[in-house]
């Protein structure tokens, strides 16, 4: 898969040998002439992870904002979402509910409660991941940049499988006026 493009026809699976490894890398390179992006494929910065269960893709990402201080968002992945900024945003620390009320407030929410036909995704273990998120991007300021790219919630389970951060020297202690807005 070529990384945040989840639109473009990329995804190969069942790479388990060097020929099918071959044959994959034939076909994002042929999209990459498609793209006229030139003969490399390297530009589409492809990735090759194991597999996982079939599930909602979500993102959630935690920053550092210089006002309010540390934010975490949540929101599906792909460029649908983030062309109709389907995003819903809280200030840590974050409660199970407040995880809940995140997701349930995307307007694609109906794709985590089963839509047309599929199974509702588990929660419990997304609400985890996004308040152990919000928990750490609390603790450590210099942690500016945090995002969890695709976690997949699925029936019986949820999977991170991508994630990058990034890391800003900041002084141990926060701006006394983030957070006091009221």
């Amino acid at each position: 898969m070529v990384r945040g493009r989840s639109e473009l026809p990329t995804v190969v699976r069942s790479i388990h040998d060097e020929e099918s490894m071959v044959r994959a890398w034939t076909t994002i390179t042929q999209l990459t002439r498609d793209l006229h992006l030139g003969e490399d494929p390297a530009i589409l910065i492809p990735v090759v992870q194991r597999m996982v269960t079939a599930g909602a893709s979500l993102t959630v990402r935690a920053i550092e904002d210089p006002v309010v201080g540390p934010m975490i968002s949540a929101g599906f992945s792909g460029l649908p979402s983030d062309l109709l900024g389907d995003v819903e945003w809280r200030v840590p620390p974050l409660r199970r509910t407040d995880a809940l009320d995140m997701l349930s407030c995307l307007k694609a929410s109906p794709l985590l409660a089963g839509y047309r036909g599929t199974k509702a995704a588990k929660l419990h273990r997304v609400e985890e991941v996004m308040m152990q998120l919000a928990q750490l991007k609390d603790d450590i300021a210099a942690l500016v940049d945090i995002e969890l790219s695709p976690v997949i919630a699925g029936v019986s389970h949820t999977v991170v499988v991508g994630a990058r951060m990034r890391i800003t020297p900041l002084g141990d202690v926060r701006d006394p006026l983030a957070r006091s807005l009221s």
